[in-house]
């Protein structure tokens, strides 16, 4: 996937338009804010964590940002972004609904209380934050929503049953969405990304001990996406280009889900 439009073109995709993104102080979330702020949008960007850096890097480039700090797995929380966002910007165009944790464990060693905490972020919030928003755009005439799934919501991650049955859950979220309010003119749709050059996936890559070399081994296509990649995805879910496009999930993983990468078999001697 090619990076967008060189600053200072005219075509900008998301010009005049506003978008809420969540989990923004970093990775995917971040680079969603800076590439949809290059591209024209007026961003609110909300995390429970500093967005310094972020709002700071889009207000470099002459973007516009605002900054809410929520931690949505409070009770209130997500229907609150939501007022916030549609007081400071008058609409919500465009809803990423990125925040997302991933915590290891199986069956024997998962609690309660970490499946409650990673499907409270993972699946709950992207729930209650559609559940606010709808509302203002069916008065609008329309929108987007647009989640971060996971290739684990596809395939299963060994040591992740949280995660990728939280992932999995949201995947039906998105299809479900998709078909209750195509009529309306809000459309719903996930990018769905393998290993990502984030900080979440380093963490995860240590707290597993897989040195990178091996992950970039077994992919087809031996790299792991840049954050950039991922938001660029989002930027073409939420343009005119993708009018016809809903209930959709935009694999941007480096072919993971095709199958791990094998080397071709020597050829078969001749007789």
């Amino acid at each position: 996937m090619t990076n967008a439009s060189p600053q200072g073109s005219s075509a900008q995709r998301m010009a005049g338009r506003t978008a809420v993104i969540t989990g923004a102080a970093s990775g995917i979330g971040a680079a969603t804010a800076r590439v949809f702020a290059r591209e024209g949008a007026s961003v609110l960007i909300t995390d429970r964590a500093p967005m310094d850096q972020t709002v700071a890097a889009i207000r470099e480039a002459d973007g516009r940002v605002s900054s809410f700090v929520a931690d949505l797995t409070v009770h209130g929380a997500a229907s609150g972004v939501i007022a916030e966002a549609a007081a400071r910007l008058g609409r919500i165009d465009i809803l990423v609904s990125n925040a997302g944790i991933g915590i290891p464990g199986t069956i024997d060693t998962l609690t309660e209380e970490v499946l409650d905490r990673v499907f409270a972020i993972n699946f709950k919030a992207g729930f209650l934050l559609a559940q606010s928003v709808i509302p203002l755009m069916r008065r609008q005439g329309g929108g987007v929503i647009l989640y971060t799934t996971a290739a684990a919501g596809h395939a299963g991650a060994p040591n992740l049953l949280s995660y990728s049955t939280s992932k999995a859950a949201l995947i039906n979220l998105v299809m479900t969405l998709a078909l209750d309010h195509a009529r309306e003119g809000i459309r719903v749709n996930a990018v769905s990304p393998g290993p990502t050059d984030t900080p979440m996936a380093a963490d995860a890559q240590k707290a597993f001990g897989i040195p990178p070399e091996m992950i970039i081994a077994g992919l087809p296509l031996a790299r792991v996406a840049q954050p950039e990649e991922i938001a660029e995805a989002f930027v073409y879910l939420a343009s005119p280009a993708a009018c016809s496009v809903t209930g959709h999930i935009l694999h941007v993983d480096s072919g993971v889900l095709a199958g791990p990468y094998r080397p071709p078999p020597p050829p078969l001697p001749h007789h």
